[in-house]
């Protein structure tokens, strides 16, 4: 697999006035909108590669934000800027205000992870070391990733952790 999420989409839902019930149903919206350009766009040249990403929603203080990590290809960025802004003032019926959508290439993704997952459980955000910080309640799922960065995909494409001991090594 080895893909590297390296690109963040964020949505201030509360900016474009959508609530916390409806912000779930425009998000899987707009996901199935790109989703469904990706598979177009990489049937014609095959330049924007598969589609990986991960979603994080976070409800702090009322204020709800959607945060999506994706895989994309350098020359597909601009390609993918324009889609998402274009899909989301679709799925919206409305020209997006300034500060409700960013987007921004992440070229390490480790330390982003760990701040977007900070609405853990205390008990495993100190294991993993994240600074837990409430982000409120979310109605429906708080975070999700693709099918194709799932377990069965890791097993389908024989996927295995540089750093993990063989039987052998493990025996000596």
């Amino acid at each position: 697999m080895g893909v590297n999420l390296n690109y963040l989409v964020s949505i201030n839902w509360d900016i474009l006035g959508v609530s916390d019930l409806d912000s779930t149903a425009h998000f899987k919206e707009l996901k199935k909108r790109v989703s469904r350009a990706w598979k177009y766009h990489t049937s014609l040249d095959g330049s924007v590669g598969g589609f990986y990403h991960l979603e994080v929603q976070e409800n702090p203080n009322g204020k709800t934000n959607t945060h999506w990590l994706l895989h994309v290809e350098k020359g597909a960025v601009k390609w993918l800027n324009e889609t998402i802004e274009n899909r989301l003032e679709k799925v919206l019926l409305c020209t997006l205000p300034d500060n409700a959508l960013h987007m921004m290439h992440v070229p390490r993704s480790g330390t982003l992870l760990k701040y977007l997952n900070k609405g853990m459980n205390p008990l495993y955000a100190a294991h993993f070391h994240v600074n837990h910080e409430d982000q409120g309640k979310i109605t429906g799922q708080r975070t999700n990733t693709s099918r194709n960065l799932g377990r069965n995909a890791r097993k389908k494409n024989n996927w295995r952790r540089k750093n993990r001991l063989t039987k052998f090594q493990r025996d000596i």
